[in-house]
């Protein structure tokens, strides 16, 4: 599944490379204007970036030598689906968030909770003081298993998004498709997943690279979900 989701992804890329690049750009902007107000990043985080990643799936499968404005729509095409696509991405960004802060309160409680009220006034020092007054391995062990656990998660869901937009289903019946779509074909899928996320987080370090890495990354992703889905009986 891996190797055939590259290179159709690399194959997509090639024959309309401007509006991916292009898309790539949109999302760069989209991304900066945190700079100008947080809440700007959130809700372009939260509804408009995640329309744009879905929707690329659409402008994959069309013909090359599209003008630009072609490209464009259909890139947006997952318009209609905005809010629910919103709503699911707030949904497993408060499931993860919720999980990660269970699992670090149970393995340094303690030392976390004395930085909090150290630094409660100082957000920047209390990332600071994280990464250097707390001896993170300690619980190397218990670190991990919360990495694979929170690898695992995601694998069950990682294809909902592209489910509600594609099968035209609603959030809960997204999840459900695919939980149930990727349990038998785990092992297929996990080192894609490992992949993505690779590119996920090459895209937010290289900011420049990123114009290409992060429509190459939905591309992959959805050429992911293409192969699982010829897998449905």
């Amino acid at each position: 599944m891996t190797l055939h989701a590259l290179s159709l992804a690399a194959a997509a890329f090639r024959r309309n490379p401007y509006p991916f690049a292009a898309t790539g750009a949109i999302a760069l902007a989209l991304n900066l204007l945190g700079l100008i107000h947080p809440i700007l990043s959130t809700v372009a985080g939260l509804f408009v970036l995640p329309m744009l990643y879905v929707g690329l799936g659409t402008l994959a499968e069309a013909e090359p030598g599209l003008r630009f404005t072609q490209a464009l729509r259909l890139a947006l095409s997952a318009w209609p689906r905005t809010a629910a696509l919103g709503g699911m991405m707030f949904i497993l960004f408060l499931f993860l968030s919720t999980l990660l802060g269970i699992s670090l309160s149970a393995l340094y409680g303690d030392e976390l909770m004395v930085l909090a009220q150290t630094h409660e006034s100082d957000p920047a020092a209390f990332s600071q003081a994280l990464l250097q007054e707390i001896n993170w391995s300690a619980s190397a062990f218990g670190l991990a298993a919360l990495v694979l656990l929170t690898l695992g998660l995601i694998a069950l869901i990682w294809m909902a998004p592209f489910a509600l937009v594609y099968h035209n289903m609603n959030v809960l019946q997204a999840l459900r498709w695919s939980v149930q779509m990727t349990r038998p074909h785990f092992a297929a899928l996990f080192p894609a997943l490992l992949l993505w996320v690779l590119f996920s987080g090459l895209s937010g370090a290289l900011v420049g690279l990123n114009i290409i890495l992060w429509p190459f990354t939905a591309l992959f992703h959805f050429y992911c979900f293409r192969s699982l889905g010829k897998q449905a009986p």
